[in-house]
């Protein structure tokens, strides 16, 4: 109920459509799960997260010719924007298909040499990391190795500079969330929009939904953290978790 009315009231935002939808979709109103992200895509075209978001639904709702479809559009409507091509590329991706996904990358890539794309698509057509920041893969490094104090300094720092960057905003809600300080985790994630995140800000705030018994909303997170990032078995034992949590409530009478 609490998402029906801030879909109503705000009905341009995606991101709380992006709530509205999940919502609609656990309780089995899958059509109108679809039109209310339909609806906010009207609202934000050309955003290529959210259009992952779309097909990430469509296929947990085992729609796979709206998928085709949604897809087909945008290159027929928009052939000539590069999140129409990423868009294919993570369908053909979903489908199996890693060489036809990379040269729809690739496509997307001549047309703007800025777009995010999955780590296999990256593999796939060979590109390097040798543009990241220096201090930002310091900051990695601690993060990796725990040293948690010398993470955050580092972190703060690159906020100083670049405040609004998703990239350092994340990797600073995750040493937080290391320490055990879901408040502060929670705050520099918000920073990120849900359609900015990638695979593991979408895992930490699956974390911090389960965290705060908010179940829907977190497998929500898990399904898009799989969408970026297939595979990864600690996605797979979360949405299991999840799934059984959310089997209980609802077999209590619980509102979710």
């Amino acid at each position: 109920a609490y998402a029906e009315r801030a879909a109503f009231f705000a009905p341009n935002d995606p991101e709380i459509n992006m709530v509205y939808a999940a919502a609609l979709a656990e309780s089995g109103q899958t059509k109108k799960a679809s039109e209310a992200l339909e609806y906010a895509w009207d609202a934000i075209e050309n955003d290529p997260s959210f259009a992952r978001v779309i097909l990430t639904h469509y296929a947990a709702t085992g729609q796979a010719e709206q998928a085709q479809d949604f897809v087909s559009a945008m290159l027929r409507e928009d052939p000539q924007h590069a999140s129409s091509w990423t868009t294919s590329g993570d369908l053909l991706l979903s489908q199996g298909d890693l060489t036809a996904a990379a040269e729809a990358y690739r496509t997307a890539i001549n047309m703007d040499p800025n777009v995010g794309m999955p780590e296999s698509i990256r593999i796939a057509l060979n590109e390097t990391t040798s543009g990241i920041d220096p201090m930002f893969s310091a900051a990695q490094s601690a993060e990796d190795s725990g040293d948690w104090d010398s993470a955050i300094n580092l972190l703060r720092f690159l906020i100083e500079r670049e405040p609004q960057n998703e990239l350092f905003l994340m990797a600073t809600a995750r040493v937080y969330w290391a320490q055990n300080n879901s408040n502060q985790a929670q705050n520099f994630l918000s920073r990120v929009a849900i359609s900015k995140r990638d695979w593991r800000g979408h895992i930490l705030q699956a974390k911090l939904d389960i965290n705060n018994k908010r179940f829907t909303q977190a497998r929500t997170a898990l399904m898009m953290a799989s969408s970026d990032r297939d595979g990864i078995r600690s996605i797979e034992l979360l949405m299991q978790y999840i799934d059984s949590k959310i089997a209980t409530e609802t077999t209590d009478g619980t509102s979710l």
